[in-house]
């Protein structure tokens, strides 16, 4: 019998299959299985693969209320899940939530860097790494 770690493993991996292939209302019934299940089952690729989903969908609402989850469950500082939610919140278009989340975000590495290369980020957030 397969453990609870292993299925959101798998959750996420059938999520992320989705995501890519546009399947994105069978990727959400995923997600809201997932939720309903408790925290167990979410990580941060778990969310950064939803914030993708979102992102890419133009699924504002779905984003929103991931970031909602995010915040719930304790995530909020990962520096996978602080990127995919400056890279979600600047696809839609929202430049101050992008800002805000890269700024909140207390370790930030190369891949968070990557955002200030093109230097308008860098602007926007007054800081940089």
């Amino acid at each position: 019998m397969a453990s609870s770690s292993q299925d959101g493993v798998s959750r996420t991996s059938l999520s992320a299959g989705y995501a890519a292939h546009r399947s994105g209302a069978e990727a959400i019934r995923v997600y809201s299985m997932m939720l309903g299940e408790g925290s167990v089952n979410l990580n941060q690729i778990t969310f950064s693969t939803f914030l993708m989903l979102s992102s890419n969908d133009g699924l504002v609402d779905l984003g929103r209320a991931i970031h909602g989850h995010i915040l719930k469950f304790g995530f909020k500082a990962c520096v996978v899940v602080g990127s995919s939610l400056v890279d979600m919140y600047s696809k839609i278009g929202s430049v101050h939530e992008a800002v805000k989340a890269f700024d909140e975000i207390p370790q930030r590495n190369l891949v968070m860097c990557k955002y200030t290369d093109y230097g308008t980020f860098t602007s926007w957030s007054g800081g940089g790494c």
